[in-house]
């Protein structure tokens, strides 16, 4: 099952004069960034840790082996671990409560719904998209990922967002996004934010988020933007590992 929601707006040239809502410290890097491959988890314990660490890894084959008898997921699995992706940001959720995490590119990934459980997956579908409208005509339409849509019935829309016109600024528990649109000089900026609250524990572990859209228009003409957010709901595979 999927959601979509649709805004629209009417919007005038930008004042130049505005204030910048994107802080001065954060961390910042480009759609197009690229980590250095040899960066890797630690995984080749030294021989002295192996005869240290002996019982403990019988106990733990004991705990693996009971558990996937139960044809469940043990919360450690260290026999087959996750390689290490590159691609997180900031995630949406309050404290412990869950938390649905974000790529610096706009990725959707590694749900963490159920207490202690992951799923390291990118939905695709999970994804915002903009519709450019000047005198009635449509002149732009985007998904607003860097990648183009590989599921069936997806391949049709317009994804592969230039990675040299987005820019990510992280400053946790918030986020902020921008968008150059190619050829339409209009700037989109997308403020992420989760209620992490200093002292107010109640409110901070709601699981909630915010998306606040910032649409800038550097045209002499008035432009009409239609922002849409679609949504699966679960996983990639349709529902959440651990969920009945």
């Amino acid at each position: 099952m999927s959601t979509s929601l649709t805004s629209t707006l009417s919007v005038q040239k930008a004042n130049t004069d505005r204030v910048n809502l994107i802080p001065e410290y954060n961390w910042h890097v480009q759609f197009d960034k690229q980590f250095d491959p040899r960066w890797k988890p630690f995984d080749r314990p030294r021989a002295t840790q192996i005869l240290e660490y002996a019982p403990l890894f019988v106990r733990y084959l004991q705990y693996y082996f009971r558990i996937k008898k139960l044809k469940r997921r043990p919360h450690m699995d260290f026999i087959n671990p996750v390689p290490l992706q590159q691609i997180y940001g900031v995630p949406i959720g309050g404290i412990g409560c869950g938390t649905i995490g974000r790529g610096f590119r706009g990725e959707f990934c590694r749900y963490q719904l159920v207490p202690g459980l992951y799923e390291f997956r990118t939905v695709e579908i999970n994804s915002f998209s903009v519709c450019v409208r000047r005198r009635c005509r449509t002149y732009y339409t985007q998904v607003l990922i860097p990648y183009r849509m590989r599921k069936n019935g997806m391949k049709s829309w317009h994804g592969a967002f230039p990675n040299e016109n987005g820019h990510y600024y992280a400053l946790y528990p918030q986020s902020w996004t921008t968008y150059d649109l190619p050829g339409q000089n209009i700037r989109l900026l997308c403020k992420q934010l989760s209620p992490v609250i200093p002292h107010e524990y109640k409110d901070s572990s709601l699981p909630v988020g915010s998306f606040v859209w910032y649409i800038e228009n550097n045209n002499d003409e008035p432009v009409e933007v239609s922002l849409m957010f679609t949504w699966q709901s679960g996983s990639e595979q349709g529902q959440l590992t651990g969920c009945k």
